[in-house]
């Protein structure tokens, strides 16, 4: 499947932003890692496609198997696949079927290169060890667009430059647990919690961010404030570069975000057939680290799990 962005680059170089259309939807995209990891550490994914006019973004869970993979295939199935759902049980078997095929032959490979971490890989595998992520995408139709979200990745309504919604699974009100819904790449165990999806129209000025769950929590605190998040989003339109971005990530965990990964998605509305990315910037993401059976990101929590394994058997999570 071709990559319009390659997720996958985790290298630090922005591209030079085009000339601006302004009669055209606007679309930024910046990603960064946690301050303590590398870019080979990169969990985030996210996926654009102009001709489809499809944003998403994933967070794949970190330290179960392969979740780059998986978030990566959610994310740019969904961009290139106009009918594509969280909920079409086929084709996420189908994408299930794919990543399990990945595992088999990296096993395979570390097998032939006699790998010191072969036993890893081949207890993983006979366990049915799995991949998760957290979701959030967009499509854009005539007047508005579709969306879907399940987990803590949101998506952010900016109305007259004031955060009016934040759209996620969690119920509304609920805040920023340790547990959030995710999809899981074994076959037996779906989806954990309900997808949202749902349509929303746009007038001209309107924005949109898709965020992960570090930036999305900060939207969500910043909502209840007199002025409805207006200083935030007035921070987010001077970003223009990479670096405007990580002087501002760093700025919020200095101010008690989380020292996580933190992937964020631009859209200024208008009224026009097509949109214009003004650019894209690669990321890293952070690990998890385990604790009492569960597994938590370093700052903030996530749990996975039991997967119901082949004949009924629960296998453990990594």
């Amino acid at each position: 499947m071709k990559r319009l962005f390659d997720s996958g680059d985790c290298g630090r170089n922005s591209s030079q932003s085009p000339a601006i259309d302004r009669n055209m939807t606007k679309v930024k995209s910046f990603m960064t890692h946690r301050k303590a990891e590398t870019p080979a550490d990169c969990q985030d994914s996210r996926a654009i496609h102009p001709g489809n006019r499809a944003i998403a973004v994933a967070d794949g869970v970190s330290q179960s198997m392969f979740p780059k993979i998986w978030a990566d295939m959610l994310t740019e199935s969904y961009v290139h696949d106009r009918t594509f759902s969280l909920e079409d049980g086929e084709k996420i078997a189908r994408l299930r079927d794919g990543w399990w095929k990945f595992f088999a032959a990296r096993l395979e490979s570390k097998r032939k290169e006699n790998s010191p971490m072969l036993w890893h890989f081949e207890n993983s595998f006979a366990e049915e060890k799995s991949a998760a992520a957290t979701f959030v995408g967009i499509r854009m139709t005539g007047g508005g667009i579709k969306y879907e979200a399940l987990g803590d990745s949101c998506l952010i309504v900016v109305r007259h430059g004031m955060i009016e919604q934040l759209i996620s699974s969690m119920p509304e009100g609920a805040g920023f647990d340790n547990y959030p819904d995710y999809i899981d790449s074994h076959p037996a165990a779906g989806i954990r919690g309900t997808l949202r999806r749902g349509t929303l129209e746009m007038s001209h000025g309107d924005k949109l961010f898709l965020a992960t769950d570090a930036l999305s929590a900060r939207f969500d605190e910043e909502r209840s404030k007199p002025d409805k998040g207006k200083s935030l989003v007035e921070a987010i339109d001077k970003i223009g570069s990479e670096k405007d971005f990580i002087l501002f990530v760093d700025k919020l965990r200095d101010e008690g975000m989380s020292d996580d990964d933190t992937t964020l998605v631009c859209v200024e509305w208008e009224n026009s057939p097509g949109f214009q990315v003004l650019n894209e910037t690669p990321a890293a993401a952070p690990r998890l680290k385990r604790h009492h059976g569960r597994y938590e990101k370093k700052g903030r929590k996530k749990s996975m799990e039991k997967n119901i394994g082949k004949n009924g058997r629960k296998t453990g999570r990594l």
